[in-house]
């Protein structure tokens, strides 16, 4: 401020200076002092608001910075209790078990299957996220020779047509377990529904005290937004203490 008004002074100096040869110096000097205060006026504007955006931005940046703690602690919460899930032994046996089950399905090795499912229980297969009792169940040699066995077996009814699932089991393993790459799935959740469509999804009820492993795909084509989703879910419940693979239930969106 003190330089404005010494810039001030001299300005006005000099406006005497050359007003005192006028025929008007009162008028010229009284001209002279208005256009110089208007001057100073715009000057002060633009200072209070070169002011104004510095308080602004400064505002802006502390509530970014508090934004970003908040977003720190969320993202640290959340790690922790990730660490703690994973850490619980029971759920690292049920993933480790999952994706050893799920490279026996890519390699079609169900002889391999079959070892890590109950003798006595065996395997259920789900064509859809509704689990149902009259779902086939599968044990012993039946699920070994899922590739061999020439017999075709009734699976359900297909959404939306309602005809009669009539497969083999190598079939059925093309259309209900495989159809993708569920090994190198994109996403893999534990005790977790990924999948969602208009199909009520009830393993959760259906299967007591179990642990389910999910690989999921969005889905593939951009103009289905998401309607062409895929999954997979393997279902384990617990025999003594050894985890065994219960169930396999197919996703995808229904009518």
């Amino acid at each position: 401020m003190k330089r404005r008004l010494s810039l001030f002074g001299i300005f006005l100096l000099l406006v005497l200076l050359v007003t005192g040869c006028t025929s008007d110096p009162a008028g010229e000097v009284k001209n002279a002092l208005e256009e110089a205060e208007a001057q100073l006026e715009i000057v002060q504007e633009k200072a209070s608001s070169l002011e104004e955006e510095l308080q602004l931005t400064e505002k802006l940046k502390e509530e970014f910075i508090k934004d970003r703690q908040l977003l720190q602690e969320k993202i640290d919460e959340m790690a922790d209790g990730l660490t703690m899930t994973m850490a619980d032994t029971d759920n690292e046996q049920v993933m480790c078990l999952a994706l050893q089950a799920m490279e026996m399905i890519e390699d079609q090795d169900f002889t391999a299957l079959e070892g890590i499912a109950d003798p006595g229980t065996g395997i259920r297969f789900s064509p859809y996220p509704y689990v149902d009792g009259s779902n086939l169940i599968f044990t012993g040699t039946g699920i070994s020779d899922f590739f061999t066995d020439p017999a075709v077996y009734s699976f359900g009814n297909y959404d939306g047509s309602g005809d009669p699932i009539d497969l083999t089991k190598a079939d059925y393993y093309s259309n209900f377990i495989y159809d993708e790459d569920f090994l190198n799935a994109p996403h893999i959740s534990l005790n977790w529904i990924l999948g969602t469509g208009n199909m009520i999804t009830n393993h959760e009820s259906f299967y007591s005290i179990s642990k389910t492993v999910e690989f999921h795909y969005t889905g593939f084509d951009p103009s289905y937004e998401g309607m062409d989703w895929r999954s997979l879910r393997l279902v384990f419940q617990k025999f003594g203490v050894d985890w065994k693979l219960v169930g396999i239930i197919h996703g995808q969106w229904t009518i």
